[in-house]
């Protein structure tokens, strides 16, 4: 981060300018309102001039640096802090004039453990506005066996990257059609009775069973020194972003909320979720301290639970204060519903998210191709839906820059037609 001050020579004495704009475009813009200082006593030629620079966090100003020229940049400031600063001027003779009166600017929130790009779906999009690949695999594709694991499918991804792209990574955790979870641990649960109907993820086991709990833990601890390439996966410079899934229901969402199933699991209480939510978390985020850890956050229960939505706050706003970004990497929040209309302020989906923005960064999949909407009839689509439509929308879910992480469809990707789209949102994305 770097902020600029700027001093201007006007009429032979100095004036505070206020600051400009730096190389990373993250200042406020100030005009140039102040009224100029007298010129010092015997004030020598301007090339023998030095501006000095104070600043100041609360009420004392302390000075921070000179300047032999009409522009200081000041390298020490933070994200998301307002900061104030004086000028004087000085001459080679040691004549010092007053200071100035200040100038404020406020640096914007840290992009820090913020995801961004556009991401492409299982396999490599080579084009200039994409970021990344998502890779989704399951479970028992890294662990064959109880405690024999296999992660060579992600050098394979790794290496298949471009130069300029990273990798996300979702490890699914839950039963589905192909039966993601190894059959040593759904063997596990159901010999102690604890397997539920997640409805469009088949049986599962409950979400806070020990055993699968332990198990997760396992196969975490052994992904995050698994070597590529000289690096250890948790420090690896092409990972950028890691699902922490949640074993048993993927995110936060008891059952999967499109399949109409309204019953909790047997036993489900707010505390045993939540608990289990924090575990399965810590699992993945202090494994992977330097990556952007996320979580699906969706909803509880159908209907019939009038306590889904209160339920599903407690758990999001426990996250959020024990992986804030300071005593713990900060988790991010997703949803894979991504339409010219959705997520939809107003809606209990999407109220989840809106009302954290300020706090952490949203995270969205598409929620099908926009160029065959005819066959994604699970998705709300806008009115002539676009990607555009969906890029404005998604505006509204963050600040500064809003929502800056997006899973496209590889179709959508390779359409000419929206090419121009995803370059330009592309192009005002923060650096990355």
């Amino acid at each position: 981060r770097m902020a600029t001050l700027a001093a201007q020579l006007v009429s032979g004495g100095y004036c505070l300018a206020g600051p400009t704009q730096g190389p990373l475009n993250n200042l406020t813009q100030l005009a140039a309102n102040d009224t100029c200082h007298p010129n010092t006593a015997g004030e020598a030629a301007l090339g023998a001039q030095l501006n000095t620079f104070f600043d100041a966090l609360a009420v004392t100003y302390a000075e921070i640096g000179t300047s032999d020229t009409a522009s200081y940049s000041d390298t020490t400031v933070a994200a998301g802090t307002s900061y104030s600063y004086k000028v004087a001027a000085y001459d080679a003779a040691g004549n010092v004039s007053g200071q100035s009166s200040a100038a404020t600017a406020t640096t914007p929130t840290a992009t820090a453990n913020r995801p961004i790009g556009i991401y492409s779906i299982d396999s490599v999009i080579d084009k200039p506005f994409v970021s990344g690949m998502l890779y989704r695999t399951g479970w028992k594709t890294f662990e064959t066996a109880q405690g024999v694991y296999n992660f060579s499918s992600i050098a394979t991804k790794l290496n298949a990257l471009p130069s300029n792209q990273k990798l996300s990574l979702v490890i699914f955790a839950v039963a589905g059609a192909r039966g993601d979870i190894p059959a040593y641990i759904m063997d596990s649960a159901t010999a102690s009775g604890e397997t539920y109907n997640s409805g469009t993820y088949g049986i599962n086991p409950y979400p806070w069973n020990e055993y699968v709990l332990t198990r997760w833990d396992a196969l975490i601890e052994a992904l995050s020194n698994y070597e590529v390439g000289g690096y250890a996966l948790k420090d690896h410079p092409k990972l950028a972003n890691i699902d922490c899934s949640l074993p048993g229901c993927q995110g936060i969402r008891l059952p999967s909320a499109n399949t109409g199933t309204t019953s909790q699991p047997p036993g489900y209480t707010l505390s045993k979720f939540q608990t289990s939510t924090l575990r399965a978390v810590r699992s993945v985020a202090s494994r992977f301290p330097n990556k952007n850890c996320y979580v699906g956050l969706f909803g509880i229960g159908g209907p019939s639970y009038a306590n889904g939505m209160s339920d599903a706050r407690a758990i999001r706003d426990a996250l959020l204060a024990e992986f804030n970004g300071v005593a713990n990497t900060r988790i991010n929040f997703f949803q894979e519903t991504m339409t010219g209309k959705v997520p939809e302020i107003g809606s209990n989906q999407g109220n989840l998210v809106y009302e954290v923005r300020n706090q952490t960064s949203i995270m969205l999949q598409a929620c099908w191709r926009w160029s065959q909407q005819s066959t994604g009839t699970q998705c709300n689509w806008a009115t002539s839906d676009t990607p555009q439509k969906g890029f404005d929308n998604a505006a509204l879910f963050g600040t500064v820059y809003g929502v800056t992480y997006v899973e496209m469809y590889n179709e959508d990707l390779n359409t000419a037609a929206y090419q121009t789209t995803f370059q330009n949102w592309h192009d005002q994305l923060p650096p990355h």
